[in-house]
């Protein structure tokens, strides 16, 4: 794995920080800390058990901030199109009626 160094000012980390406290995703507040932690010199591995994830997100946010920057740390799961359909078990009704009458009867 190639190495990606990544500097950020000083005014840079500390709109960073704001942004962190802000943000409600779960996701991106985690993709802004790896970024975060990455300019403080900690390495993949440390960045991965601090924030409980892989070492590959760590590797694939780093990369996605060095070529895009910030949009880089967006998810891009909806880029994936829509999703399919789930397909539901089918319930005739005198099922649904059996399932209904053995829990009445354990009342």
């Amino acid at each position: 794995m190639e190495k990606i160094v990544i500097k950020l000012s000083r005014q840079v980390k500390r709109h960073f920080h704001r942004t962190i406290k802000k943000i409600k995703d779960a996701g991106l507040k985690t993709r802004y800390l790896i970024i975060l932690h990455t300019t403080e010199g900690y390495s993949r591995h440390t960045i991965a058990e601090m924030l409980l994830c892989s070492t590959s997100t760590v590797d694939r946010v780093r990369k996605r901030f060095a070529e895009e920057g910030v949009s880089g740390l967006i998810d891009r799961r909806g880029d994936n199109g829509p999703r399919e359909p789930q397909i539901l078990p089918l319930w005739d009704g005198h099922a649904a009626e059996r399932i209904v009458r053995i829990l009445v009867d354990k009342l």
